[in-house]
């Protein structure tokens, strides 16, 4: 799936004053897949957080809460297009997980991470 045009671009900013809009791009295979989200506001944050520890060890309950996150932050492609690529590739509502943490500010740069993992505390 192609990245979105910027006349897409465009009308999402516009929908979406003030947020910053971030393009995710997932490959299955030889097939890449692209997404715009944004990144959630604290209270998005926080109930997304809080939907990952009620879930506990459950993986059912994990997916269910990524799914749910994801949903509610990716602006484009439409939903329901989004839903089918879900059920075609049921791992990738997972790797926005990931995304949307980076998205709300959760990153370190790569010498950071090296420096923590030669740590090895």
């Amino acid at each position: 799936m192609d990245a979105p045009s910027p006349e897409k671009i465009n009308e999402l900013k516009a929908r979406f004053p003030g947020r910053v809009l971030r393009l995710v791009e997932l490959v299955d295979g030889d097939e890449a897949f692209a997404f715009v989200i944004t990144g959630p506001n604290r209270e998005e944050y926080k109930k997304f957080r809080h939907d990952l520890v009620e879930a506990g060890e459950s993986a059912e309950k994990l997916h269910d809460a990524a799914e749910k996150a994801a949903l509610a932050q990716i602006r484009w492609p439409d939903r329901d297009t989004v839903r089918e690529l879900f059920d075609a590739h049921p791992a990738f509502p997972m790797s926005f997980a990931g995304e949307l943490t980076k998205a709300a500010g959760a990153h370190r740069s790569e010498e950071h991470t090296s420096e923590l993992q030669s740590r090895q505390y």
